[in-house]
């Protein structure tokens, strides 16, 4: 298979945020794959996700637990 291969891991904590990243919010974001099979040379563009460290209320800061109630 000629041309560059591009495998591009997206480390991400919150789903959210790479969803609208990887897949376009609809707005003025525009999904990656697309974007770089755009780039001269460029003939296989794999985009993964990668969740880890994995999201848990531990990340948040004592002022995060605060404002969402979670602390008396």
């Amino acid at each position: 298979m000629g041309g560059t291969r591009i495998l591009w891991l997206i480390f991400y904590r919150c789903p959210g945020i790479c969803f609208q990243f990887v897949h376009g919010s609809g707005g003025n974001s525009k999904p990656v794959e697309p974007q770089l099979l755009k780039v001269p040379g460029v003939k296989h563009v794999v985009v993964e996700q990668v969740w880890a460290p994995a999201w848990s209320s531990n990340h948040l800061t004592d002022e995060g637990r605060r404002k969402l109630g979670l602390m008396g």
